[in-house]
Parts: C-alpha cells; structure tokens; sequence
C-alpha cells in the first residue's frame, strides 16, 4: 500500500504527462554488469565522452552500492508513435519529450525529496556540450543526470517487475526513468544530497559487491528502445 507521501510524488510525475507510472522496492531492481561491457564496446556513441556516461560515471559496484542505499522507486515511461522503423525525426521528438520530462522531475520534484536520485534514459543532455570535451568539471553536478543503463539496471526487469510493456509495439520507440528515493527521510523542501558530482571523479561509496546478474544471455536486445543518440 502506497504511503501518501509517495501518492503526492506519483501523481506529481503523473502531472508531467509520461506514458505509464508506476512504483517499486529498489530491492526488486535487476543490476548486471554486462551493460557496462556494452557501454565499452561503444554502441550508443558517447562511451569516454561526458561525465555522466562511462567509464567516468564511476565503477559498477560503486554505483550499485548507492542505488541499493534507496528503499523505493517511482518508474515512468513514454511511448512515442513513429510514421515508421526508420523515422529518426520522431525517435528524436519522443526523446526531447521524455528530457522535458525528466528536467522537470530533477528539478522540480527531487530538490523536496531528503534523498532522492534520478536515473534517465541515453546520455545526458543538460547542457549543449558536455564539460567534459573541454577538460572542466561538470557545470551543473546537481542536475546532470545519468540512465539506468549506465548505472548497469536491467530495463526489461524494471520494466516486468511494473507491470509495464518494455517494447510497445512496432513502430514505437519506449523510454524508462526512475526516481530512487527514500520514504523514511522524507523531508519536503530540503535540496537532495549529490553523493557523486559528476566530474570530480569521486565515488558514491565503498562496499561489499551487490549481487550482480550472471545470466549468460547478452542484454544487447534489450538495449534497442532506450539507447540511441539525441
């Protein structure tokens, strides 16, 4: 049963107007390391070139470590409609929407949240040129924000445990964020705290490994919907 404090959040990302939403325990997220490997191998095109994306996001059990501190997620997905499997232009639309979207949670609804973190989809695209191609520190280190593939979650898991279609269809592209966060420290108004700036290199904490997925299946299909270039 949902608290009332996780009502108001909800219906406040409901506001913005994604696809679906939908809560979970963190404890249910999927975490595997292969997409850490997939981000190496360079597939979305921006692997060593912003500070939100690897390997400068930080090391994998660090950031695991750091999700698991949370106890609940709020999961929202867009679907956008697109003329055809090849309609880049409205790949790019649904994209724009979706960081529009999720500008206005990391801005508006994670600061009233005591500890609260939010993971997007793709890289991040809070400023036209990310710091790092210019050799400085992230400029905007409590709004940057990093995707749920980068801090190694398995989508497709997230998106089964939410009762939430991964893929919606042909024709469709299909975008997940979430924001982590912890009912117990709720504190309305206060900023949240940034455990990790981007672009210092510090990491969000040491600890003992998380369980890690070990299934031999790649994940590479899964990655299709949410991990392309904007």
């Amino acid at each position: 049963m949902q608290s009332k404090e996780e009502q108001s959040l909800v219906e406040r990302v409901k506001a913005l107007h994604p696809t679906r939403v939908a809560t979970v325990e963190v404890a249910s997220f999927v975490f595997d390391r292969e997409f850490r490997r997939l981000c190496e191998v360079n597939h979305c095109g921006f692997y060593n070139r912003k500070w939100t994306c690897p390997p400068h996001v930080g090391e994998v059990d660090d950031l695991v470590a750091e999700a698991r501190t949370y106890e609940r997620a709020v999961v929202y997905q867009l679907v956008g409609f697109l003329k055809h499997s090849f309609d880049w232009k409205g790949t790019l639309a649904a994209g724009e929407v979706f960081n529009r979207i999720s500008f206005k949670i990391n801005d508006d609804i994670v600061p009233t949240l005591a500890r609260a973190r939010l993971l997007g989809a793709g890289h991040c695209q809070r400023c036209p040129t990310c710091a790092f191609q210019t050799d400085e520190p992230c400029r905007s280190p409590g709004k940057a924000i990093r995707s749920l593939e980068a801090n190694c979650v398995d989508v497709k898991a997230l998106a089964d445990s939410c009762g939430m279609k991964f893929i919606n269809g042909q024709d469709t592209v299909t975008l997940f964020g979430a924001v982590l966060y912890s009912p117990s420290a709720w504190r309305p108004g206060l900023p949240p705290p940034f455990p990790w700036p981007p672009g210092q290199r510090r990491p969000c904490g040491r600890g003992p490994s998380p369980a890690m997925s070990t299934a031999g299946e790649t994940p590479l299909n899964r990655l299709r919907p949410v991990f392309f270039k904007l």
